[in-house]
């Protein structure tokens, strides 16, 4: 089997307050290719851009936001928890929306890597055989990343950005791989 592109976090995501992905693509996509790419970002997500790296992003309440854009399956509602929680087929049609896009995304203008976190709150990730797949094939994408770090590492406001975010998580991602790292990318890797 294989995959367009790496994907750190395919599957079925559970979200618990908001959505979140990173999308680092081969090259600064044009202002024409940018248009066509968010064009189809699934709803909720709003897009953001910084050089040829894209943050989707959703509003807190994400629960509300997908229930009000994916139909549930009939009688398909979770148990009560005193928060409002979409259904599971909900969920399930919202992630297999950001597939669908981040795959016509690639067809703009190539992707590198996506990043989506696992939201502990939520109960996590059904990883995916795209993450799978793309876990093994770090190796690969780690000399893409050695500019994204000395870019990050110049800008001392960069901590908090989203190349950071990304590369903090797809390091994450190498380390319980035991992927080795080239020296430039250790000071963004996390401790074992």
């Amino acid at each position: 089997m294989s995959f367009p592109f790496l994907f750190i976090g395919a599957g079925n995501a559970h979200y618990f307050e908001w959505a979140e992905l990173h999308i680092l693509f081969g090259r600064e996509p044009s202002d024409e290719e940018k248009a066509a790419i968010e064009d189809r970002v699934p709803p909720p997500l709003e897009p953001s851009w910084k050089g040829r790296l894209l943050r989707v992003s959703s509003d807190e309440y994400v629960h509300m936001l997908i229930a009000e854009h994916y139909p549930a399956d009939e009688g398909d509602f979770d148990e009560g928890t005193g928060l409002f929680c979409t259904a599971s087929s909900q969920v399930r049609r919202f992630n297999e929306d950001i597939d669908a896009w981040l795959t016509t995304a690639h067809r703009h203008c190539p992707v590198l890597a996506a990043h989506r976190a696992e939201d502990g709150e939520a109960g996590g990730t059904e990883l995916s055989h795209w993450h799978t797949w793309s876990v093994q094939r770090l190796p690969l994408l780690l000399p893409a990343l050695e500019p994204v770090a000395a870019a990050c590492a110049a800008d001392p406001d960069s901590e908090n950005s989203g190349e950071a975010y990304l590369l903090r998580g797809v390091l994450r991602a190498a380390v319980q791989a035991e992927v080795e790292l080239p020296a430039s990318l250790h000071r963004w890797a996390p401790a074992k």
